[in-house]
């Protein structure tokens, strides 16, 4: 995964070892001309994978998936100084379950993740939000309301606006949904079918330009 602002470039990315998989994390300040060191974030007895990445000013924060506890659990570190040392790392999702894929967004000190989160049956589509620059997160919000499963999730930060998508997998034709936040995502507006596709969708992705907001997803 990576991430821009300026001239700085930030790279992390799962390195796989004989012993385990950690998370490995770079950085340009020369726009990707040159790159200085690497450093191991998770550094930890578990698997540590998939990670991802968002920068708001001088903080970066990075997220992965990590086992190290038994179960699939989301961890974070955080940057104060454009990337050059990080903190502790944090449990964010700290459940009985498994979480899964997820993403990250920053703005100013709001921290947004979501994610999939595996309980035995279902698969539901998790939130969480942090106002104090990641130190601290609120409880989790279910945002999908169908007893499908769901997963591969994505979100995106505007402002005060919150934008998240996801795949549901309904017999015979997968579908990406979308739901918008307008008060940094504290509610949630209503859930919109997205794709709506007789043929299925897949493996959504959400950006954002100003008042723009570009949804991709893959057709199968």
């Amino acid at each position: 995964m990576i991430a821009v602002s300026g001239n700085d470039v930030y790279v992390v990315w799962s390195d796989r070892n004989p012993i385990d998989s950690e998370i490995m994390f770079r950085k340009s300040t020369d726009g990707g001309v040159t790159f200085g060191s690497t450093i191991n974030l998770s550094h930890n007895k578990g698997n540590s994978v998939n990670p991802a990445i968002a920068v708001s000013g001088d903080d970066v924060y990075v997220t992965w998936n990590d086992d190290t506890a038994g179960n699939r659990e989301i961890f974070l570190r955080k940057s104060t100084d454009d990337g050059d040392t990080f903190g502790n790392i944090v449990n964010i999702t700290n459940t009985a379950g498994s979480s899964g894929s997820h993403s990250i967004a920053a703005s100013g000190d709001n921290v947004h993740v979501i994610w999939g989160e595996y309980a035995p049956g279902i698969v539901d589509i998790r939130y969480v939000k942090s106002s104090d620059g990641g130190d601290t997160f609120g409880p989790a919000q279910k945002l999908n309301d169908n007893f499908q499963d769901s997963g591969t999730p994505d979100i995106a930060v505007s402002g005060n606006n919150v934008y998240s998508v996801w795949q549901e997998d309904f017999p015979g034709s997968d579908e990406i949904f979308y739901r918008r936040s307008v008060d940094d995502g504290i509610t949630f507006d209503s859930i919109v079918n997205f794709s709506d596709s007789a043929s299925g969708s897949e493996h959504p992705a959400i950006a954002t330009s100003g008042d723009n907001v570009y949804v991709e997803g893959f057709p199968f």
